[in-house]
C-alpha cells in the first residue's frame, strides 16, 4: 500500500516535469524549428533528449537528464527481458523439468539472446512506423496485444469455469482480429466515429467471453 502511496506522488511529479518541459518548449520555438518535420503535438517524447542536448540548462543538467533516461530504459528492458526468457524457458521449452541442468541453462541463455534481439527489432519497427508520440503508440499497440492478457487475468480471478488449455490460444488470437477488422471500418459502419484506447477493454471483454463460451462448469 505504501509503495501504492510512492508511486502516485512518484508519477506526479513526472506529470509536473513533463509539463514544464512542454512549457519550456513552447516559450523557446527556436528549438522545435531547429529539428525537421518535428510536430510539437504529436512528438512530446522527444522534448526530453532535445532540451536535454541543446537546450540552455548546461552540460550537467544535460548529462543528468541522459543517464536518467539511459537507467529508466534498461530497467523497463530488464524487467522485460528476464520475464520474457523466463516465460519462454519454463513454458515453452521446459527446461526446468531437464535433467541435464547444463544444457537447460546454456538453452536459457540463448533463449535471453534472442529475446534481446527480438526486442531490439521491436522498438526498431514501432520507432519506424509510429505516426505519434511513444505513449499512444505503446497504447494503441496494447489494444491489440494486452486485451487478451486482461481476458485471460479476469477470467481466471472471476470465473470457476474450466477451460480447455488447447483452445486458449485461439481465442486470444481471434480476439485482436477481430478488433482489427472493426478498427479499419468502423468510420464506416458508425458513421464516421473513431475509437481510442477503450478499445483495449472492448478486446479484453471478446476475450473473455470466448472464454467463457468455450468453458465448462467444474
Amino acid at each position: 500500500m505504501w509503495f501504492s502511496v510512492i508511486l502516485f506522488m512518484v508519477n506526479f511529479v513526472f506529470l509536473i516535469l513533463g509539463g514544464l518541459l512542454v512549457l519550456y518548449a513552447q516559450q523557446n520555438p527556436e528549438f522545435i524549428n531547429s529539428v525537421q518535420g518535428m510536430d510539437l503535438d504529436k512528438q512530446t517524447d522527444r522534448l526530453f533528449p532535445l532540451i536535454a542536448l541543446d537546450g540552455d540548462l548546461g552540460s550537467l543538467i544535460g548529462i543528468t537528464f541522459l543517464l536518467g533516461l539511459v537507467a529508466a530504459a534498461y530497467s523497463s528492458a530488464d524487467s522485460a527481458l528476464t520475464s520474457l526468457t523466463t516465460s519462454t524457458s519454463v513454458d515453452l521449452f521446459r527446461v526446468n523439468e531437464w535433467k541435464n541442468k547444463d544444457k537447460a541453462e546454456r538453452i536459457r541463455k540463448y533463449v535471453h539472446i534472442g529475446m534481446t534481439g527480438i526486442l531490439f527489432i521491436v522498438i526498431l519497427l514501432v520507432n519506424a512506423f509510429k505516426s505519434q508520440d511513444v505513449i499512444n503508440t505503446i497504447f494503441t499497440l496494447a489494444g491489440y496485444t494486452y486485451g487478451p492478457l486482461l481476458g485471460l487475468f479476469f477470467f481466471g480471478i472471476i470465473s470457476k469455469r474450466v477451460v480447455d488449455d488447447r483452445l486458449t490460444w485461439t481465442v486470444c488470437l481471434i480476439a485482436p482480429i477481430l478488433i482489427y477488422i472493426f478498427k479499419s471500418y468502423e468510420q464506416e459502419w458508425f458513421d464516421g466515429y473513431t475509437s481510442g484506447h477503450e478499445i483495449l477493454g472492448v478486446n479484453g471483454l471478446l476475450c473473455y467471453i470466448g472464454l467463457w463460451s468455450l468453458s465448462k462448469k467444474p
